[in-house]
């Protein structure tokens, strides 16, 4: 059973929703009625409910206000807005909000109950996926170290939001917005040796302690949550650490001081400036501070030229001070990192496949100019997947639809594929297209598509027939014709013209 609060500042209304909640429809019990934001804000907090009916004019703060301060403690609550007026600019203020539905009174009772049928579909399969995710998190000791894996490696590089902070706290039950991290490095040790000596470290640590850990760059890093005093801290850690090895191990150790949620990884990199001083990998030490203001860079960037000095920088630095096999191996653990940045922020739990894959793609080059024509063309693939949510700030359907976009522009795409995806209707996505970003699906499509057909005629690998194919022409004439038209030149045209400005 699935609790309504219903909110309108007139009475006739309350009653005749409430009437239709109790009486006409299945699964819905009205938790409470308020004829204000304020009496609202009151109600949620006391009876928790799955659905809000809010309407938008009333005295006080109005209904879109009352929405965002909801969302701050309830993100999961689902709302419909009702209002007398059908006015554009409010349902264009309601659609970031996640708002479920808009409705216009007067409201006839066919309307009110589809809507509440379609809402309580959509609560059903929310219940089944966090139960079913409940479930393989409980039921599954790897499910649960997949998850401490993956908090702590966005730990180690962002400031999480409170909504993911909130999320992993209850999941770990961790009772303090504070947390400092330990990171041990061993040396002289063989792999498996020095997995099991991690492992026994871990629990000497969880007898004293509550622990997060996981593998981090060959070392292994710790996470404690709760405002403790650092010297202290490490002295007992060390002393742990010491006796949870044999003697003829060397131990390198650091730890960050405690930072709230939203800097855990200014602690990790505390941590990392002791042992990254030790760091004898590959045969380089490697700048991680560097490398996480790096990542943080690409996440913020609004286009390439934003960030690609600064990862031209980085990339010659790891291709002039390795051999070339191994530089493509630390690009290639760069390159994912950046992709699972890019899913995290994006918010997708099941994301479509992205347009590369770093260990296939990277480790197949052959020179330094291939590494380098392909890092320019993924490094802006990954911002632009990005940029259009950050940038515009594009309701989550949009965000989920331009993403799913970006990564499989090469397949036969319709408007229906991507609303399949996204959940919502072909025709409530092509709405959000026009209105946000100005153009028709088949538009964006096209832009994305001949976006790409640039980058990969300029690398000059493939002929115009394989380049069309790349990026979902099935017909290299049509290709062509549909080149010609967004650019004024054909293909080969193109070519030619970028080859001869090269020479001037």
């Amino acid at each position: 059973m699935y609790k309504v609060l219903i909110v309108d500042d007139e009475e006739p209304v309350l009653n005749s929703f409430s009437y239709m909640v109790e009486h006409l429809a299945d699964g819905f019990t009205v938790s409470g009625k308020a004829h204000s934001g304020f009496e609202a804000i009151s109600s949620a907090h006391q009876n928790h409910p799955d659905l809000v009916f809010m309407d938008i004019g009333m005295p006080g703060i109005d209904g879109l206000e009352t929405i965002k301060e909801l969302q701050r403690s309830y993100p999961a609550m689902l709302f419909v807005l009702s209002t007398a007026y059908e006015r554009f600019d409010l349902a264009k203020k309601a659609i970031p909000l996640g708002v479920f539905d808009y409705l216009v009174k007067p409201i006839s009772r066919k309307k009110f109950l589809d809507t509440l049928k379609q809402a309580r579909r959509h609560l059903d399969q929310e219940r089944e996926r966090n139960a079913l995710r409940l479930d393989n998190v409980k039921g599954s000791m790897n499910s649960r170290v997949w998850e401490e894996k993956n908090f702590l490696l966005l730990a180690t590089w962002k400031g999480l939001n409170r909504k993911e902070w909130d999320r992993y706290r209850q999941l770990f039950s961790i009772d303090s917005d504070l947390a400092s991290m330990y990171l041990i490095k061993l040396t002289g040790v063989e792999v498996k040796e020095r997995s099991r000596f991690h492992e026994e470290i871990v629990r000497q640590i969880s007898l004293k302690y509550q622990q997060l850990s996981t593998e981090y760059l060959g070392k292994l890093l710790v996470f404690l949550p709760g405002d403790l005093e650092t010297e202290r801290l490490r002295s007992v850690l060390d002393t742990i650490v010491k006796r949870s090895v044999p003697q003829e191990v060397r131990i390198t150790t650091g730890l960050g001081h405690p930072h709230p949620f939203d800097s855990f990884f200014r602690s990790c990199g505390e941590a990392l400036q002791y042992v990254s001083e030790d760091d004898e990998e590959q045969g380089v030490g490697e700048d991680w501070e560097a490398v996480f203001e790096l990542r943080r860079q690409i996440s913020r960037a609004h286009s390439l030229d934003d960030a690609y000095p600064s990862f031209f920088r980085y990339s010659e630095n790891v291709f002039r001070s390795s051999p070339f096999h191994v530089a493509k191996a630390r690009m290639v653990a760069f390159f994912t990192l950046l992709l699972d940045d890019l899913v995290r922020s994006l918010g997708g739990e099941q994301p479509p496949a992205f347009p590369f894959e770093p260990a296939r793609d990277i480790m197949a080059l052959s020179t330094k100019e291939e590494w380098d024509a392909w890092a320019g063309r993924a490094l802006r693939a990954v911002i632009e997947a990005e940029n259009p949510y950050r940038e515009r700030q594009l309701p989550s359907v949009l965000a989920r639809a331009v993403y799913y976009i970006q990564g499989n522009y090469e397949k036969q795409l319709q408007l229906s594929d991507v609303a399949s995806f996204c959940s919502v209707s072909p025709s409530y996505l092509s709405r959000l297209f026009s209105e946000h970003l100005e153009a028709s699906f088949i538009d964006y499509l096209t832009s994305v598509r001949m976006r790409v057909a640039e980058e990969l005629l300029l690398e000059n690998r493939l002929p115009i027939k394989e380049i069309a194919y790349a990026v979902g022409y099935q017909d290299p004439n049509y290709f062509s014709r549909i080149f010609r038209k967004q650019k004024g030149i054909p293909p080969t045209s193109f070519l030619q013209e970028q080859r001869d400005d090269e020479k001037r």
